[in-house]
């Protein structure tokens, strides 16, 4: 496993050279054994997971480390028991598709997000429906890195408190990967040149 950094969005990624094909039943995955430190994961060889109905196995190639990660390998924020595989989205290659998965092929690129962790994997299952088709010229690290943080600053902008034309608005703390995004998410939806919509700290 390889740590990398983006520089689109500032967020760590971890990337997976593939070496090994899923006919050979094992893979390497990041196993939380216990919880603790991101650096008690170890590698460990587990099973290829295989798809059910309205499911597909992705051939992971970047999975997104993001601040839930880090709860849930601490302990601070649970959603498995140990052992487990951490990571919550990834962008990879569709491997195999289940019964009733009609919008997505194999060997398409893809990218997800699922709030059950498993994406520290070579391979990981996931509900079909929570995957998204990467378009032509984005690359996977580009795909992961705005999953998550692309639909948070959406929704705060969209949702959280919709925002019309003529409005202004005030970010505190626009830096990282959110901040970056979420300024020039407003400064879409507001119409306006960014000096004259969003004021940020």
């Amino acid at each position: 496993l390889v740590l990398g950094a983006s520089g689109i969005a500032r967020a760590a990624l971890l990337h997976f050279p593939h070496v090994r094909s899923p006919e050979e039943f094992l893979m390497r995955a990041a196993v939380v054994s216990e919880f603790g430190p991101f650096d008690a994961i170890r590698v460990q060889e587990l099973e290829t997971p295989a798809a059910g109905d309205g499911e597909i196995v992705v051939r992971t190639s970047v999975a997104g480390v993001n601040f839930a990660d880090a709860g849930m390998v601490t302990g601070a924020a649970r959603r498995k028991e140990p052992p487990f595989v951490p990571g919550v989205e990834a962008s990879g290659v569709v491997e195999s598709v289940g019964v009733g998965v009609t919008e997505l092929s194999v060997g398409q690129r893809v990218v997800y997000w699922n709030p059950m962790p498993a994406a520290f994997a070579e391979f990981a299952v996931v509900p079909g429906w929570r995957c998204v088709a990467i378009p032509e010229g984005v690359s996977d690290e580009a795909a992961v890195t705005l999953m998550v943080q692309g639909t948070t600053a959406h929704y705060l902008a969209m949702d959280s408190a919709p925002l019309e034309a003529g409005m202004n608005c005030l970010v505190y703390a626009a830096a990282g990967g959110e901040g970056h995004l979420l300024v020039q998410v407003l400064d879409r939806a507001l119409k306006h040149t960014l000096e004259d919509t969003v004021f940020y700290l």
